[in-house]
């Protein structure tokens, strides 16, 4: 269909039929999603799925993608002296905490597929399955470490 006055194609446009701006409709659907804690723990369960479908893959998509990750090495071998106690949130494969030559390393990962890839790479790191988000994981980090002693390494890990 054209445009008889600018022999133009027609595009979706938000003027009407005078040339004037429609107003955006203020009614919407109900959501009728879940939200709040519920959803929080939906958005968990999910992470973890996928987290789990990945796992045997991850390591061959670091060798695909070698010059980023390089990059990251460099980078937190210069923000984390060696020989320090490090904490890595999130940690993946405990590849980064391996380049940052820690004194006590310890890696969080949410996934148990995830966490035996890296003590298998790592066996000289401590790696636990928690949720940095939950209150019981705070405490649990808190009463077993010095928070002073720590260096927190967070990042997340792809594009889940």
């Amino acid at each position: 269909m054209r445009n008889s006055a600018a022999g133009l194609p027609a595009v979706n446009s938000p003027l009407n039929d005078s040339g004037r701006v429609n107003a955006p409709s203020t009614q919407r659907e109900p959501n009728t999603e879940t939200w709040g804690p519920a959803a929080l723990e939906e958005r968990r369960e999910r992470t973890h799925n996928h987290l789990a479908k990945i796992a045997a893959r991850r390591e061959s998509w670091i060798n695909r993608n070698k010059y980023y990750y390089e990059l990251l090495n460099r980078l937190f071998r210069f923000l984390v002296e060696p020989e320090k106690k490090v904490l890595s949130v999130r940690c993946g494969t405990g590849n980064l905490l391996a380049v940052v030559r820690p004194s006590n390393g310890k890696g969080i990962e949410i996934c148990h597929e995830i966490v035996d890839i890296a003590q298998q790479r790592n066996p000289s790191f401590e790696f636990a399955i928690a949720f940095p988000d939950k209150q019981e994981t705070r405490n649990s980090i808190t009463s077993s470490l010095t928070i002073s002693a720590i260096r927190w390494m967070c990042f997340k890990l792809c594009a889940i």
